[in-house]
């Protein structure tokens, strides 16, 4: 079974688990054991994913601006506590019930930063939605709305804060331009989307300058970007960023230009750790009949998992697997996030052999096996009695029986008659077939033992000491 399961629940003859009022705490991985008296086995473990979608009481706020030249911005904040929904949610803004325009706004993501020289002070979180180029136009009824894409909900979309712009007058400045350019670095996990922000302390509404952006190369040289680019090409916008590289972003005003480099790292993500291809419980090698190396499947989302086998480290695939490689084998796999195992129990079956060998001083019974058979020697006389030989102990050796590896052995005391008779040796195992049937091997071998003794009798003449008469036998 698995060693990390939590819950148990015992006791009940159904075949179907229910779980009312699922929640997030219900999801994880479940498997299902069946006991009787005949023993125990286990399923294949079950992942269960709860979808949901927490309720959401959305903010409301009356904002006023005044009209200001493009750099100066207000941030729309869209707070939305982590972990309120699987699977996780995405944030649109709309204007008066229409997707915001890029012309007037962007949205902040998470690997976003922002550096604005005017506004140093101003908070901008990710799903933040900044107003930029404030004019008249840009007032009306914002709204941040969190959507979860789930077929299993019946609430996929909620309003998280709404908001209510009002502009109060516009500048017409003549237009200036900084001197310096503001642009910094980030840092997004790699697979996902970085935006890059390329910004000037202001101008006029009249006079916007010109941005443009350049890939910079591991030798210095620039390659312009122009694709997926938005606020007059102000923000650089880049989709699954793989590696760390650098831009620079150049701006243009009425013949002056400056640039700045930005340079943007890359991390790499840690992987969700779970089971592809769980291994199977139990399983059986059968030597002789099952052709090529043991090995057991078990792939997890980090690769493939190792092994330990009783504890102990050991390498799959067994090229030659014999009857020590049974026990029971555990797969685990790991990251800096958490550690997962489950396990297998093994068993490489090997014939059951049993040899029998003697003379008129010692037998010996080979035995050889998997599972380790059980072993009996017995002797019986010519009368038909069956005694079971005790193992020896103490200094006692004779007439009782030794064990040293596969040899089973009896040395005789060839003093006494009674060695002889019929010598047997028995020995059995049993072990869990894969559909739970219990299987029982057995072996017998017979030797028959008798103890060679010379005889003699002499028979004197009392009349004549020096005259006797003898008879010999064996």
């Amino acid at each position: 079974p698995n060693k990390h399961m939590t819950d148990v629940y015992e006791g009940s003859t159904a075949s179907t688990l229910n779980v009312t009022k699922a929640g997030d705490s219900d999801g994880g991985f479940y498997q299902c054991s069946a006991k009787s008296d005949e023993g125990q086995l286990f399923s294949d473990v079950a992942e269960v994913t709860i979808h949901y979608f927490e309720s959401i009481a959305a903010s409301s706020e009356v904002l006023t601006v005044e009209s200001s030249p493009g750099a100066t911005r207000t941030a729309l904040p869209c707070s939305l506590a982590m972990g309120s929904s699987f699977p996780a949610s995405t944030v649109s803004w709309y204007k008066d019930e229409e997707l915001v325009s890029e012309e007037t706004a962007f949205m902040v993501h998470a690997a976003t930063i922002l550096k604005v020289e005017s506004l140093s002070d101003m908070t901008v979180s990710a799903n933040s939605l900044v107003l930029y180029n404030i004019k008249s136009g840009v007032a009306g009824n914002y709204k941040c709305v969190a959507t979860v894409a789930s077929d299993k909900l019946t609430v996929k979309s909620q309003t998280v804060a709404e908001y209510r712009v009002n502009v109060t007058k516009e500048f017409n400045d003549v237009a200036y331009f900084s001197s310096t350019l503001s642009v910094g670095g980030t840092t997004v996990t790699a697979g996902e989307t970085a935006t890059l922000y390329c910004g000037t302390v202001g101008y006029s509404s009249g006079a916007t300058p010109s941005y443009s952006w350049y890939k910079v190369g591991s030798d210095g040289a620039t390659e312009q970007v122009t694709e997926n680019q938005m606020d007059y090409n102000r923000t650089q916008v880049l989709s699954n960023v793989m590696t760390s590289e650098s831009y620079t972003c150049k701006a243009c005003l009425s013949g002056t230009c400056m640039s700045d480099i930005i340079t943007l790292s890359v991390t790499q993500a840690t992987a969700t750790l779970q089971f592809v291809v769980s291994p199977p419980s139990y399983l059986i090698y059968e030597m002789g009949k099952d052709e090529g190396a043991l090995d057991i499947n078990c792939t997890t989302s980090l690769g493939k998992g190792n092994w330990l086998r009783d504890g102990s480290s050991v390498s799959l695939p067994i090229s030659s697997p014999s009857g020590s490689d049974s026990g029971s084998y555990q797969c685990y796999a790991g990251n800096t996030d958490s550690w997962k195992m489950q396990s297998t129990q093994v068993l490489v079956l090997e014939a059951l052999t049993l040899k029998m060998t003697g003379t008129n001083t010692s037998l010996t019974c080979t035995v050889t096996g998997s599972p380790t058979p059980a072993v009996s020697l017995y002797k019986a006389g010519y009368s038909g009695e069956k005694d079971e030989l005790e193992m020896c102990s103490g200094n006692t050796t004779k007439g009782c029986v030794t064990h040293s590896g596969d040899e089973y052995g009896v040395a005789l005391n060839t003093t006494d008659l009674e060695v002889s008779g019929n010598y047997s040796c028995s020995a059995a195992h049993s072990y869990r077939q894969a559909d739970g049937e219990v299987a029982r091997k057995e072996g017998t071998g017979i030797i028959k033992l008798s103890s060679p003794r010379n005889w003699k009798c002499r028979v004197k003449d009392k009349q004549h000491p020096d005259s006797f008469m003898e008879v010999r036998w064996s």
